[in-house]
């Protein structure tokens, strides 16, 4: 493994337990604790902030897809 296979391993590790702690703190309106409620808190909402994340959550996601699935693009 080079450095940035234990690099990634590294960020997935800290996502699960970052995540896991999220996940026993228990989400609460208004107060978001996981990565989706965080998301849902962002991309909710009539604002020109809320609208322009959900542009970007949505770029983001139709690039994200053929990435993983088919390589470099």
């Amino acid at each position: 493994m080079d450095l940035f296979s234990w690099l990634w391993l590294a960020w997935a590790v800290a996502f699960a337990v970052i995540e896991g702690t999220a996940i026993a703190h228990k989400d609460r309106p208004g107060r978001p604790a996981t990565l989706s409620a965080h998301i849902w808190w962002l991309v909710r909402g009539a604002g020109p902030w809320h609208h322009l994340a959900r542009l970007v959550l949505a770029t983001g996601l139709a690039w994200l897809v053929p990435h993983l699935l088919g390589g470099p693009l």
